[in-house]
């Protein structure tokens, strides 16, 4: 029997008895690409945070079924809680790739933020479902993050969640370092805007809500390298906390 982290992940559910069942597009994957058999082992996600080491038992062109053979607590997760709202890039494409890489070093939530200089206003979300699973696939992630449809900017800071700390990371005026302003132990929001920047509005309204200025750095980003670098620091101040 190989260990977890040598074994092929895939998307699928477990039922209470035991039963597995491989999400349609992994079992074509599974046949197709992976030449997996039964009685081959692998490791199935769900994203809800129990992963499920099984064998694989009948492998059909449509089907692909498997049997518990032990459940993965708490499979893959990842310190903190870091929810990043940041306005969608204009191509899909760079927005995909934040996704994928925040997923990887270890967000918890993500929401497309819609700004007042947001080039893209429409967020195809069953697409960044499909790049957020192959994510937690490809980083052994058992818990998927809570990944929200667009919002408005002040629909969003009208719902903010006053125990968690809020952020926003802006390139003018005085700010805070992003990574000294981090708590371990504090649930974090960081906003992070379009290329356009945030408006002078919404920032009047974020501070309403308390929200502190940080600093991503001295250079010049675009949105998705900020998103990372806001990530990247976040899991390695806290990754062993």
């Amino acid at each position: 029997m190989l260990d977890a982290s040598q074994c092929h992940h895939l998307w699928g559910s477990t039922s209470d008895d035991g039963t597995v069942v491989i999400d349609p597009d992994d079992a074509q994957h599974a046949i197709k690409s992976l030449r997996l058999k039964s009685g081959d082992h692998v490791v199935v996600l769900d994203g809800s945070g129990t992963a499920t080491y099984c064998e694989l038992i009948s492998l059909s062109r449509k089907v692909v079924t498997g049997k518990r053979c032990h459940s993965l607590p708490d499979y893959g997760k990842v310190a903190g809680d870091l929810h990043i709202a940041m306005a969608p890039t204009k191509q899909m494409d760079r927005m995909h790739l934040f996704i994928e890489k925040a997923i990887e070093m270890g967000v918890h939530a993500i929401t497309p933020l819609i700004c007042f200089h947001s080039e893209r206003r429409h967020v195809p979300i069953n697409r960044i479902l499909r790049v957020a699973r192959a994510a937690c696939k490809q980083s052994h992630k058992g818990h998927m993050p809570t990944i929200h449809e667009a919002i408005p900017f002040n629909k969003f800071i009208q719902q903010h969640d006053e125990s968690r700390r809020l952020a926003m990371a802006i390139c003018l005026g005085y700010r805070q370092d992003w990574g000294t302003w981090l708590q371990s132990d504090k649930a974090t929001t960081l906003l992070i805007g379009p290329e356009g920047d945030f408006s002078d509005d919404e920032w009047e309204l974020a501070n309403k809500q308390g929200a502190d200025a940080v600093s991503l750095g001295d250079h010049r980003l675009r949105t998705e390298t900020a998103g990372l670098l806001a990530v990247a620091q976040y899991a390695g101040k806290f990754s062993d906390s």
